[in-house]
């Protein structure tokens, strides 16, 4: 009821608009008759506000019902036994699922079939071969997992069904990822920044390990990230992520924020900074930098690594905008030249 308030708003705006540039049309001919047409179109362009108006103080009342209803789960979740905190149902996408059990069991008939034909179309049994090759993959990755949840949160660590149970202190960073499309759907991934080790390098997929065969993946990173798709129903992703930083917080003291595309040089120096701030308030002083100079020195590097990144950061967007407008103005370009001198 809430989104259809703010279809009706936005439908009513633009026939509004319209109504006062069909006005302005009839100014020309008939003035009597424009002005009543104006009018009625500013008529409706109140309505519309006044509907947006109503769109806007339900959507903030529903927020506050959900802050409240998030706050109320955190303390329901707090006060569960060490063992078991919060489970998030399984990340497996049926979607996909059902595409690879499809594409299964059609791709080896439509590759005989092309290789039946008089002549033999190469192109489709290539592409056909790709395709039915990544269904493959993607079904003999996903099986071990079915049907069990993606991730259980414990007041010690969290444990996934890939790779098992991880301590809260060997977590650097979480981070929860919202991607929306233009249907207005929403996807929530929720990132773990965990210290490298054996036992979660023996733990990655065949998949992977074929990957770092090929060197195309660096196994000797400090740091690892596991991401999690979450499509829990009882529990809201954000729900899920203030718990996971609130047991974090609670295990290790940690509650900086770490972002998952900025460098592990940048979110270190983050992290410095949180700990010296927090060991400042606690009157506590820091362990590996007893000498308040060698302090201010760490603190000043720190911050110039930020600066730097972020500078960085700003420059890569910069140049990806850049280089989006100028193929942009050169495809407009092809097409115009296509059109007049092809």
């Amino acid at each position: 009821m809430t989104e259809m308030l703010r279809v009706i708003s936005m439908l009513l705006l633009v026939l509004g608009i319209i109504i006062i540039g069909v006005g302005i049309a009839l100014s020309l001919s008939d003035m009597d008759m424009a002005v009543i047409v104006i009018i009625l179109g500013v008529v409706i362009i109140i309505c519309a506000n006044i509907l947006d108006k109503k769109y806007l103080k339900e959507k903030e009342r529903r927020y506050f019902q959900k802050m409240v209803k998030e706050i109320q789960n955190l303390r329901e979740i707090g006060s569960r036994p060490a063992e078991k905190v919060l489970k998030t149902d399984s990340e497996l996408e049926f979607g996909m699922l059902l595409f690879s059990l499809f594409f299964i069991v059609m791709g080896p008939i439509l590759i005989r079939n092309e290789m039946a034909s008089d002549p033999v179309d190469w192109k489709a049994i290539l592409v056909s071969s790709c395709v039915l090759a990544i269904a493959v993959l993607y079904l003999s990755n996903i099986i071990p997992y079915l049907g069990k949840p993606a991730c259980e949160l414990s007041q010690d660590g969290f444990f996934t069904p890939r790779y098992g149970f991880i301590p809260w202190h060997q977590v650097f960073g979480i981070y929860l990822l919202l991607q929306e499309n233009i249907f207005d759907s929403r996807h929530y991934t929720l990132f773990f920044h965990v210290k490298n080790s054996e036992s979660i390098l023996k733990k990655h997929s065949w998949l992977w390990r074929i990957l770092v065969y090929l060197s195309l993946v660096r196994t000797r990173a400090k740091y690892f990230n596991i991401s999690i798709a979450l499509h829990s129903k009882c529990e809201t992703p954000e729900t899920i992520e203030m718990a996971a930083k609130s047991l974090w917080d609670k295990a290790t003291g940690r509650q900086y924020d770490w972002k998952p595309w900025l460098s592990d040089a940048y979110n270190d120096a983050v992290r410095r900074i949180s700990e010296n701030s927090v060991n400042i308030e606690d009157g506590q002083e820091n362990e590996l930098l007893p000498d308040q100079a060698q302090q201010l020195k760490q603190h000043k590097r720190d911050l110039k690594i930020i600066k730097n990144e972020l500078r960085r950061s700003a420059s890569q967007l910069k140049w990806m905008i850049k280089i989006s407008i100028f193929g942009m103005l050169m495809a407009l370009l092809w097409m115009f030249l296509e059109q007049f001198f092809l």
